[in-house]
C-alpha cells in the first residue's frame, strides 16, 4: 500500500531570547517585532508587498495585517474551520491564501485582504490542499500541495478568473513549496515514492508553464519531504528537507539555477527543519518545528546555533537588508531597530525538557521522557495534526527529575489511532513544549 508521510501543524513550543530591540548596530540581525500576534502554535507563512504592507496567517484560520513595517498589527478576517497554510500577493490589493484539505482550498482577495472570495471553478483533478503559493504577477500565480498525497498544481494567467491543474503524480506522492521566477519557468518540491525506501525528496521543474514536467532531483534517503525553497540568485538555490527518520538530516543545493541539486549535511541529530531562507548566495537560516533557527555565512557548509526564534516555517526577503520570518511569532531582519509601543516582559528560563520519543517511528507503542529541573504541575498530551485532542498521558503534580511515559498508540477511548503524524506536548501552566512522533500500522 502507497506510503504517505503527514507532518505536525499544530500547538507549537516556546521560542528562545533575541536581540535587543534597542540595540543600535549598522549590520541588520533579526529581532522580535514586539507588537506582532504571537500563538501557542505557529504562524504558518507571511509575505511582504513592499517593505511597509504585509501579512501574517494561522492555522486556525486568521489573516494579520501591518501597514508599518511590523510595528502594529490587526486582524483583519477570519475563517473558522479553515486551516490557513500559504499566502502570496502581487501587490498591495491582489492576494491568494492556501488552505490544508477543507471545505476550501483556495481564496482571493483584491482589496489587500480585507475581503476574500473562494475559488471553486478549478478544472479536474482539483486540488485538495495549497501548501505553497508563488505569485509572479497580477495576472500568473501558482499554487502546490498537499504535504500528504494528491500531487497538484494550480495555476492561473488571467488574475484569477480561470484555473488550470496539472496532475504531478508522474513525479511525486506530495508537493509542498513551489517557485516560478517567469510565468513560465519554475519549481515545486515534495516527495515521490521509491519502492525500496518509501517517500523520498524530490524536485520537480517545468520551463513551459506546467505543459511538461521534469524531476531534477530524486533522493536516495527514505523518510524525507521537500519543504521550503529558497532562490537568492538565479543560479544558487537552497531546499529544506524535512525528515521523518533517526540520523543526520541535509539541505539540498543548487549551482546552476537548479538543474542539478547536490545534498549539504546540515546536522548530524535528527532536527525537523522546515523554513530556510537566504539572503545571498552564502548567507542564509534554516528553522523548524520544536527546533532552533541556525545560520550560515559559508553557503551551507558549516551552521551555527542562531540567536532568534523557534518553529520558523517561512522567510521572506525583500532586499539585502530586509526580510521577515514567521513562527510562533514574527520577526524582521534590518538594520533600523524595531519600535515598541509597549514593553514586554523577559521570557521565562526553560525549567524542562521534553525529549524525543523512543522508538520512533513507532508500532504499537513508544516511551516519552521529560525532565523537571524543579515541582511542577505538568500535562503530557497527545494532539493528532489537526490540533484534536488523542490522549492524555500524564496530568499531575511532579517533583524534580526524570519521567517516562509510554504511549500505547490508542485514544482516550482505547480505540488504535490511525497512523500518521502525532504531538505529543508538555504543558505546565507557563511553557509549554511540543515534538512529534511517527505511528505506523
Amino acid at each position: 500500500m502507497k506510503s504517505r508521510m503527514f507532518t505536525a501543524v499544530a500547538l507549537a513550543v516556546f521560542f528562545s531570547s533575541v536581540l535587543a530591540a534597542n540595540a543600535q548596530t549598522t549590520q541588520p540581525i533579526w529581532r522580535k517585532l514586539p507588537n506582532a500576534p504571537t500563538s501557542s502554535s505557529r504562524f504558518e507563512d507571511t509575505f511582504f508587498a513592499n517593505a511597509q504592507t504585509g501579512w501574517i496567517i494561522h492555522i486556525q484560520g486568521q489573516v494579520f495585517k501591518t501597514t508599518d513595517g511590523g510595528n502594529s498589527w490587526r486582524s483583519i478576517y477570519t475563517r473558522a474551520g479553515m486551516s490557513m497554510r500559504s499566502i502570496g500577493f502581487a501587490d498591495e490589493s491582489r492576494g491568494w491564501l492556501g488552505a490544508l484539505p477543507s471545505n476550501t482550498t483556495l481564496m482571493q482577495t483584491d482589496d489587500g485582504g480585507t475581503t476574500w472570495r473562494e475559488i471553486t471553478n478549478f478544472p479536474e483533478p482539483k486540488p485538495r490542499g495549497i501548501c505553497g503559493i508563488s505569485v509572479v504577477n497580477r495576472n500568473v500565480m501558482y499554487g502546490s500541495g498537499w504535504f500528504a498525497g494528491d500531487p497538484r498544481v494550480v495555476k492561473t494567467v488571467d488574475g484569477g478568473q480561470s484555473w488550470q491543474t496539472f496532475d504531478l503524480s508522474a513525479h511525486a506522492n506530495a508537493l509542498v513549496d513551489c517557485y516560478f521566477r517567469t510565468p513560465d519557468s519554475g519549481f515545486v518540491v515534495g516527495s515521490q515514492i521509491d519502492t525500496s525506501r518509501g517517500d523520498v525528496v524530490v524536485v520537480v521543474f517545468t520551463a513551459d508553464g506546467g505543459k511538461t514536467w521534469s524531476t531534477r532531483h530524486q533522493g536516495t534517503r527514505g523518510g524525507e519531504l521537500g519543504w521550503k525553497i529558497s532562490f537568492p540568485s538565479r543560479q544558487v538555490g537552497y531546499v529544506s528537507i524535512e525528515a521523518f527518520t533517526p540520523g543526520p538530516v541535509y539541505i539540498l543545493k543548487t549551482k546552476d539555477g537548479g538543474m542539478t541539486w547536490q545534498d549539504m549535511r546540515f546536522r548530524d541529530m535528527q532536527l525537523d527543519e522546515q523554513g530556510i531562507g537566504f539572503v545571498n548566495e552564502n548567507v542564509g537560516w534554516v528553522g523548524g518545528w520544536s527546533n532552533p533557527t541556525y545560520a550560515t555565512s559559508d553557503g551551507g557548509n558549516t551552521w551555527q546555533l542562531s540567536n532568534f526564534g523557534m518553529n520558523i516555517n517561512r522567510f521572506r526577503f525583500l532586499s539585502d537588508t530586509l526580510a521577515y520570518a514567521v513562527g510562533q511569532t514574527v520577526y524582521k531582519y534590518s538594520i533600523t531597530p524595531v519600535t515598541s509601543v509597549a514593553s514586554s516582559p523577559n521570557e521565562a528560563p526553560v525549567s524542562f525538557s521534553l525529549e524525543q520519543n523512543y522508538p520512533n517511528p513507532f508500532n504499537p507503542s513508544t516511551v516519552i521522557r521529560y525532565h523537571l529541573a524543579q515541582s511542577a504541575h505538568v500535562r503530557l498530551r497527545i494532539f493528532d495534526l489537526s490540533g484534536a485532542h488523542v490522549r492524555q498521558l500524564v496530568v499531575g503534580t511532579k517533583q524534580a527529575g526524570a519521567y517516562d511515559a509510554q504511549w500505547d498508540g490508542k485514544n482516550e477511548n482505547g480505540e488504535p489511532a490511525a497512523a500518521g503524524v502525532y504531538l505529543y506536548q508538555l504543558d505546565t501552566g507557563k511553557q509549554t513544549q511540543t515534538r512529534k512522533m511517527l505511528l505506523v500500522r
